[in-house]
């Protein structure tokens, strides 16, 4: 069954990724750009891994063999981990960032850039196991008169630059809203389910007596849950009791919210309130994605020492685009360092992240909030280095 309701268009176009495509034989596409994986907004998460680990070689052997292992260090045989692992401790090291953060992509390899950023640093990077289609999967672009899918062997480098209002051939507009968890209130972009992120994507569900319904997106003001149920209201005021959504009250899958303000925030079913949505914020282009700084931070101990400086945490993110990643009870978070004013070992599965805005979370499993992080590395005045063990560490307060 499908409703028909009169549509009401709301929102602009800023959000979505932008730039040139530039192929290796000098030819150029411009427009709107969408990943083989799935992205098409400045909010979405570039996912791949870094080729280098700088920072351990300042470490010595004791320290080394302290840090944590994976827990399946026998199996891993990446390729990018190939490039140090008869030297330093396994671990994959993400490079996880935001794609408003980044400035170009420069296509080395099949499977291989280097990623320049608005403060013109540069990370070489190679596709992530886990993501593989963040590289090496074809492109598209959408631009003034026609779209176009661009093999990634063909691309020599991808240019971003700021969105236009209004990309004439966008079909649909990008979903943001209101969503009520059971940790708070977050205002962004919404992806629900897999992929669905724009207005014209269809809500799937099935009613207590069985009926299977297709709704529009664009055609809905609210959702709300009700025990196991999703209460339906509609712009034409119309309300439909859903007993189940597919791709979500399962369980299996989450509604995504992501704000240049916050990050990118995932919520399971069970942490899930209500979504209203809304007219989407001017302030969600890719000027509104700050040049890079360093993480300037000041360490407490416990043995009642402080040190302040430039500081690379975990032994990897030394940038404040870089995302420290949590969970708890449902909820998964992904937040730039740049948000972040305290972090505080809990215990060894959980920390407390305090943001800027005075909110406090207490996440765990992942490495940057347990006892399985790689600790802290401080560039002190006199240009110095100093190294913190995570378990020695009892503050951390970024600047």
């Amino acid at each position: 069954m499908f409703f028909h309701i009169p549509i009401i268009l709301y929102g602009q176009h800023q959000g979505y990724i932008y730039g040139d495509i530039v192929l290796k034989n000098k030819k150029v596409y411009t427009g709107q750009i969408s990943w083989g994986s799935g992205q098409r907004l400045w909010s979405d998460i570039f996912w791949v891994a870094k080729q280098e680990h700088p920072n351990l070689k300042y470490l010595n052997e004791y320290q080394l063999d302290d840090l944590p292992q994976e827990p399946s260090e026998s199996a891993l045989d990446w390729q990018f981990m190939n490039l140090w692992k008869d030297k330093y401790p396994a671990r994959k090291t993400e490079a996880l960032c935001r794609f408003g953060d980044i400035s170009r992509i420069h296509v080395t390899g099949k499977n291989t850039a280097q990623v320049y950023f608005k403060n013109g640093f540069k990370y070489r990077v190679i596709a992530d196991e886990d993501a593989p289609g963040n590289l090496a999967k074809e492109l598209w672009v959408l631009g003034d008169k026609n779209s176009y899918k661009i093999p990634w062997d063909q691309i020599s480098s991808i240019n971003f630059k700021p969105t236009p209002n209004f990309l004439s051939l966008l079909k649909g507009n990008p979903l943001y809203g209101t969503m009520m968890t059971s940790a708070g209130t977050l205002s962004g972009y919404i992806e629900f389910g897999k992929n669905k992120s724009r207005d014209i994507r269809y809500l799937k569900g099935r009613t207590k007596e069985g009926e299977n319904l297709q709704i529009m997106f664009k055609h809905i003001r609210r959702l709300e849950k009700r025990d196991n149920e999703m209460i339906v209201k509609l712009l034409s005021g119309k309300i439909i009791t859903l007993a189940y959504i597919e791709d979500f009250t399962s369980g299996n899958e989450n509604i995504v919210v992501m704000h240049p303000s916050f990050g990118k925030v995932t919520v399971k079913w069970k942490a899930f309130r209500s979504l209203s949505f809304e007219k989407i914020d001017e302030n969600t282009g890719y000027e509104h994605y700050p040049t890079a700084k360093k993480i300037y931070s000041v360490a407490l101990t416990k043995d009642k020492m402080i040190f302040k400086g430039n500081s690379v945490f975990d032994m990897d993110e030394e940038f404040d685009f870089e995302l420290l990643e949590g969970s708890k009870d449902g909820i998964s978070y992904q937040i730039p360092f740049r948000f972040i004013s305290r972090i505080i070992p809990f215990n060894v599965y959980y920390s407390k992240v305090v943001l800027k805005n005075n909110k406090t979370l207490l996440l765990g499993h992942h490495n940057d909030v347990t006892a399985r992080n790689w600790g802290m590395m401080v560039w002190q005045a006199n240009s110095k280095f100093q190294y913190i063990p995570w378990g020695n560490l009892t503050e951390l307060r970024i600047r």
